[in-house]
């Protein structure tokens, strides 16, 4: 598990103290999990999955397969996951004034 964290970490250019501002997971322990020198809580391994947008099974080495694929997990970059993790965020009143606001530079693409 601790290689896998340590290379999420990497990918995404952070650095541990970062990644306990989002996590809540203490630095320290943090390295520990990265060098496979302590257990990891249910509640810690839910926070670092979440965070990392992969599932527990991938961290856990259960699965190879690093992101749940579902229709919610269809981002094709971090820009669109940042833009994804945004729009989850807002009300119904600001999703409305964005689409207000660049919808009609916006001209739909058949997929």
């Amino acid at each position: 598990m601790g290689e896998r964290l340590r290379k999420l970490r990497n990918e995404r250019n952070l650095n541990q103290t970062e990644v306990y501002a989002e996590t809540n997971v203490d630095r320290s322990h943090l390295s520990k999990l990265e060098n496979d020198k302590a257990g990891v809580s249910w509640e810690s391994l839910a926070a670092l999955a979440d965070f990392y947008d992969v599932s527990v099974d991938y961290l856990r080495g259960k699965s190879s397969v690093p992101t749940i694929q579902s229709p919610e997990n269809i981002a094709h970059s971090e820009d669109e996951r940042l833009l994804l993790k945004i729009w989850r965020a807002m009300n119904e009143s600001e999703r409305a004034g964005l689409i207000a606001l660049v919808g009609n530079r916006i001209k739909p693409t058949a997929i």
